[in-house]
């Protein structure tokens, strides 16, 4: 579908500052994306987190 938005990760400063939404980034615009501010995800496996305590923490609440 045109314009149908993608995922992408975003600075906090982007957030913070309201220049992103949540249809900001679609197919057309990641290419540029990318190219200017680089790849966000390049490093998520080296920030990678377990998610037991989350898990651990929500099992407790119910």
């Amino acid at each position: 579908k045109p314009g149908a938005p993608v995922s992408a990760p975003c600075t906090w400063e982007e957030l913070e500052s309201g220049k992103v939404g949540p249809r900001t980034f679609t197919l057309r615009n990641m290419a540029t994306r990318i190219k200017d501010i680089g790849d966000l995800w390049s490093g998520m496996r080296r920030q990678r987190r377990s998610l037991q305590r989350s898990l651990l923490k929500l099992r407790a609440l119910s």
